[in-house]
């Protein structure tokens, strides 16, 4: 963090990415480095900068690392940015859990991103309730459908609703 500030001092870009393509937001984000993303947001990161079309909050969710989604939202981050392939962070929260995400922290996920207005019936290609159907998570299921996820939604790709 040290480290950080100082280069931040001496005028290194927050917005300039690694030759991997990530932006150090990306990997704050990734890592749940909160203090991080603060400094690096506060330095003029980009919010909502993509690196192969997901946002930081897209990997925040994904990676389960709530804090730094946390200071994502408290600076406006887009919880419905959709990704190339169809994500939002919704399903990238959702997804997380195939990756070993605990689904306790996957709903604690869901349930900020709703909060922060997240659209549980977004569809660009899987409804977030079809994925948590097809992952077996009960209680994310039971939540979204608190919330009004509506069950009768088609998924796109295969054409089949949250009950099949």
């Amino acid at each position: 963090m040290h480290v950080m500030r100082y280069l931040l001092d001496k005028g290194a870009d927050p917005n300039k990415p690694a030759h991997s393509g990530h932006h150090p937001l990306h990997h704050a984000a990734k890592h749940g480095r909160d203090e991080a993303a603060r400094l690096l947001l506060s330095r003029g990161a980009s919010i909502d900068v993509t690196y192969i079309g997901l946002t930081p909050l897209h990997f925040a969710a994904g990676y389960g690392m709530i804090g730094v989604m946390k200071v994502l939202l408290e600076h406006h981050a887009d919880p419905n940015k959709v990704s190339e392939e169809g994500s939002t962070p919704l399903t990238e929260a959702l997804h997380g859990t195939d990756s070993g995400v605990p689904e306790s922290t996957s709903l604690k996920c869901v349930k900020l991103l709703v909060e922060a207005g997240a659209d549980v019936n977004s569809a660009n290609s899987e409804t977030p309730l079809v994925i948590a159907t097809r992952y077996g998570l009960t209680d994310c299921v039971k939540y979204l459908l608190k919330v009004g996820a509506d069950p009768n939604i088609t998924h796109i790709v295969f054409l089949v609703t949250a009950i099949i």
